[in-house]
């Protein structure tokens, strides 16, 4: 017993002793500390208040001095106490790396292969190929469906490309904060940026890579699609970047630069600030695939945003380019699991427009086309189901039968569906409604003024509140995600890549609202019921739900969640621990 006494004794006293402090030392860090405290939470105030009055960068500038404020504090409390508080100090470095993470605009190069098969180990690295080169990739090497064969020009070409051509110092210069605020210098930049691109050079090495891959593919003609590090993840980014085909060889460094630079429109930078992406978060790999010469195709989800009892499979003669940017009304099917995957409905859609791809690689349009057979709906049925099971979640396909009678997947991401599940709508039903029918993209109820837009490239200007009357559903209306109240179109699809973005924002939206441009006057009060497919004249809501406007930006929201809140309450409780500091606030505070 002895012994262990002397063995704990001998262990405990190499353990190091706390620096001696003198009494001035002691004071001069405790009046620092003071300061420091008095000045963080004076600033952590203002940051805290509506900032409506602040900029971008005031409330950036704040942050900065909040961080310098929190590090000055713990610093000072570890030097009076002789150095037994290093673990607060690692604590608020550790806060501070999260926080710097998210505000950097200038975060370290990666380095690595410029270019990937659907083969290779890291392709299934959404952060090397991009989330669809990397669900793609997943699916080709187990065989689980038929993918095309494909190429990745990787995130790290795209650092190389954007590195050596002098955009990125473009970017740092001049995409700031305080420029995602404002949609017109937002425009003005996003416009510099993509025109630099688009002239830039790319580097031999590239050129070389990329001609290398598409010998290999040995195709007519390809297909450019987007394949960003943050596409089709928690954040679709459906429709916002460039798919480029039918291109040939000669062609393909321009058909590259085309897709690199589609990650600077607006549209796409506004929708990632919406969903708390910066522009740094998103590097651009691009697949390089054959074009397939499609005699049918479409997408299908595993769960229908309806009713998750049902599989929906929707499909057009031809390319599925029409369907996804609400050009045509698709055929289509519904499934139901309770009843063995039996048909139980059909909607043949519009049949006086296709788009294909003929014997030369060439598009042609046709205003003729064949319904989708419901033989042809079964084999999608089984291949999203398989998709679902791979992943294990309900997943979003894009399918293709060729003429050759082969099937293919060309895309499969998570099914991204509104979180709003009620129907219960609060609406009062005093008088009949002006329209009835359409197809509910997502539901909802929502009231305000009618903005009737001819003209999709100026989505921007949609007054914020009112409800937007369209013609289709194009991608580039994205724009107006999270201004307007709610999306009435004559045409589209509930499966087009506007229809997921609303879904994304719990926006209420119908489409094939025949008539409705013409029905419907600028300024005009309605009530949309999305739930009900119903439009009202004037307000017949209970109690119409506004939804605030944003005070702050996401990405700000995300760093304050770093600072503000406060976890650590009681100085005599056991929890009252450095380790249980979550946020700057806390660290603060102990």
């Amino acid at each position: 017993m002895l012994k262990i006494w002397a063995l704990l004794l001998r262990l405990f006293s190499k353990r190091k002793t706390p620096k001696q402090v003198s009494l001035s030392e002691k004071y001069q860090h405790f009046k620092r500390l003071c300061l420091a405290n008095d000045s963080f939470l004076k600033t952590l105030s203002k940051l805290c208040e509506v900032p409506s009055t602040l900029t971008g960068s005031d409330a950036q500038e704040l942050i900065e001095e909040i961080r310098a404020n929190a590090s000055e504090m713990a610093l000072c409390l570890n030097e009076m106490s002789g150095g037994r508080y290093l673990d607060l100090v690692r604590k608020v470095e550790e806060i501070d790396r999260l926080i710097a993470s998210k505000l950097s605009l200038d975060r370290p190069m990666e380095i690595g292969k410029p270019v990937l098969s659907a083969f290779d180990a890291d392709s299934t690295n959404p952060g090397i190929t991009g989330g669809k080169g990397a669900h793609l990739a997943r699916l080709a090497q187990k065989k689980i469906v038929k993918v095309p064969p494909f190429y990745v020009m990787t995130s790290y070409a795209y650092n190389d490309f954007l590195e050596a051509s002098g955009v990125y110092d473009i970017v740092r210069q001049s995409l700031t904060l305080d420029t995602y605020e404002d949609e017109k210098r937002l425009e003005q930049v996003c416009e510099q940026i993509s025109r630099t691109i688009l002239d830039a050079k790319v580097p031999d090495a590239l050129v070389s890579a990329l001609g290398q891959s598409m010998d290999k593919l040995g195709a007519q003609s390809f297909c450019f699609r987007s394949s960003a590090t943050v596409e089709d993840s928690e954040a679709s980014f459906a429709g916002q970047f460039e798919t480029v085909f039918p291109v040939k060889k000669e062609d393909a460094i321009s058909a590259y630069k085309r897709v690199v630079a589609s990650k600077y429109r607006a549209g796409a930078l506004r929708y990632g600030w919406l969903k708390g992406i910066l522009d740094e978060d998103i590097k651009m790999a691009v697949i390089v695939m054959p074009v397939l010469r499609a005699r049918f195709a479409g997408v299908a989800y595993s769960r229908s945003f309806e009713d998750e009892d049902l599989v929906l499979v929707s499909g057009v003669s031809g390319l599925a380019l029409p369907l996804v940017q609400g050009v045509v009304e698709p055929c289509r099917f519904s499934f139901s699991r309770k009843k063995g995957l039996a048909l139980v409905d059909h909607q043949t859609g519009q049949r006086d427009y296709s788009l294909r791809v003929n014997h030369d690689g060439l598009l042609e349009e046709s205003h003729h086309s064949e319904p989708v057979p419901a033989e042809i709906a079964k084999q999608v049925l089984n291949l999203v189901l398989l998709c679902e099971q791979e992943f294990g979640s309900p997943q979003d396909i894009e399918w293709v039968f060729t003429e050759d009678g082969e099937m293919f997947v060309v895309q499969s991401r998570p099914l991204l569906t509104s979180s709003v599940k009620s129907p219960s709508t609060g609406v009062i039903v005093s008088k009949p409604p002006l329209v009835t029918g359409g197809v509910r993209a997502c539901g909802g109820v929502a009231s305000g003024p009618v903005h009737i837009l001819y003209d999709v490239d100026r989505a921007t200007e949609c007054p914020s509140g009112s409800i937007l009357v369209v013609s289709t559903t194009s991608p580039r209306l994205v724009s107006a995600v999270g201004k307007v109240r709610a999306i009435l179109a004559e045409t589209g699809s509930a499966t087009g890549h506007l229809a997921t973005v609303a879904r994304e924002f719990n926006l209420p939206m119908l489409v094939g609202v025949k008539g409705i441009m013409g029905l419907l006057r600028d300024g005009q009060e309605i009530t949309v019921d999305a739930w009900e497919r119903k439009v009202y004249d004037g307000c017949v809501i209970e109690a119409v739900e506004k939804k605030p406007q944003e005070s702050r930006s996401p990405i700000m929201q995300t760093v304050i969640e770093r600072i503000a809140p406060l976890h650590l309450h009681d100085p005599r409780s056991f929890d009252f621990r450095v380790e249980h500091c979550k946020t700057l606030h806390d660290c603060a505070r102990f």
